[in-house]
């Protein structure tokens, strides 16, 4: 008879009674899910066990692959295409296009030797010097009715004394200190050069200024990068105080300041500067404009220019053109001229250029520094500077 229970004989089993207990359906249902999580970790190690998981590795390391690819397919494409485009310029038909590459890289002072890689030297030096050696200046003046003197007048009340201006031409930009009163720009140089004529020390403009006590200031003249002379001679407080950088007795192209704060500039020996009442200079080329005429045919390519000038009612300009830069290409001497001669400058020379050029006003460096043979992070240092004294300063 049926237990009440359930219980019941299992077929097959000789006889003996064995209980089977009643499992509750919430029981079931666990060991369901216990179950399908073993099958599903099985399922999971299996899958790591055959590197199946492993794939986006190799697949982002494909990708990363194709991209250096790309770049370096790209950078040898560049490459070639820079190089075609140089040998085009060089060996083209423009020889507008030869002048301006030879004039910006010979304007430079760690790339000079580029365009001697693609050019022979003897086209190098007719493009550079296009004038025949017979003893023919390689500029002209241009003859023409010019105010020549400058005269002194009052500063208009409504400017101000010192200005800082922003300057744009065809193919670049920068910046123009305007002092009215040409009394404030002194030539700067390192103590040891004004009290002993000793050379070689290069220091930044900011270092000039501060030295000096100076609220702006310019690079000044040219010197030898290897040494750090000062291209040409020095004349500080009415004296030669550096000779020229030649045995010989050389007329040198010239700017400076007389004890009257009149701007001159030309060409002079040293006993001609000082015989000249030039109380301050140096000597640097070219010169922009002399007695009112400009100066043309100077060329040059396009590269940071500096230059300092005077109008004829007294007041003093210094300019800094920013170059070697996608927005600020440079100028050439002859833009520099046009420029300065714009600006009613009578008297106009142009100061060192590239890397050394630089402006700095109320103790902040305010131009770009341009881009030479590697990158900068700070303007090349000089011999001297131009800079430019508080308003109210006396050389008392």
């Amino acid at each position: 008879m049926p237990n009440a229970k359930g219980s019941h004989i299992a077929p097959g089993s000789g006889g003996r009674k064995d209980r089977i207990r009643t499992v509750p359906v919430r029981e079931k249902k666990t060991e369901i899910v216990e179950a399908e999580a073993a099958v599903f970790e099985d399922h999971q190690e299996q899958i790591r066990e055959t590197g199946v998981l492993s794939e986006k590795k190799p697949r982002r390391r494909h990708v990363f692959g194709k991209i250096l690819l790309i770049l370096f397919t790209l950078f040898v494409v560049g490459g070639i295409a820079g190089l075609g485009t140089v040998l085009l310029v060089t060996h083209g038909p423009s020889e507008q296009a030869k002048t301006l590459f030879v004039r910006t890289f010979k304007d430079t002072g760690t790339l000079k030797w580029v365009p001697e890689v693609f050019m022979s030297e003897a086209e190098v030096d007719r493009l550079l010097y296009p004038i025949s050696s017979e003893g023919t200046k390689k500029y002209t003046v241009e003859k023409e009715a010019a105010v020549t003197e400058v005269t002194f007048e009052p500063i208009p009340e409504d400017k101000p004394v010192i200005e800082l201006v922003d300057i744009t031409g065809s193919s670049w930009h920068g910046k123009m200190l305007i002092v009215r009163d040409p009394s404030l720009v002194r030539l700067a140089v390192p103590k040891a050069t004004e009290e002993k004529g000793a050379w070689g020390e290069l220091k930044q403009i900011e270092e000039f200024c501060d030295m000096y006590g100076a609220i702006g200031g310019i690079t000044a003249g040219g010197f030898y990068l290897e040494t750090g002379r000062p291209a040409g001679f020095i004349v500080k407080n009415g004296k030669v105080v550096v000779p020229n950088d030649s045995v010989r007795e050389l007329s040198r192209s010239f700017v400076g300041l007389t004890e009257e704060h009149k701007l001159v500039v030309g060409y002079f020996t040293e006993q001609e500067a000082v015989e000249s009442g030039i109380a301050e200079g140096i000597c640097w080329w070219p010169v922009l404009i002399q007695d009112g005429i400009k100066v043309t045919g100077l060329g040059g390519g396009y590269n940071p220019r500096a230059a300092i000038g005077q109008r004829a009612d007294g007041t003093i300009i210094l300019v800094l053109i920013e170059g070697r830069m996608i927005s600020s290409l440079g100028a050439s001497f002859d833009d520099l001229a046009d420029f300065m001669e714009e600006q009613g400058c009578i008297n106009a020379c142009n100061l060192d250029s590239g890397r050394s050029s630089v402006m700095v006003y109320n103790g902040e460096v305010v131009t770009k520094i341009a881009v030479g043979a590697g990158i900068q992070t700070e303007n090349r240092a000089a011999p001297n500077a131009f800079v430019v004294m508080p308003e109210g300063w006396t050389d008392d």
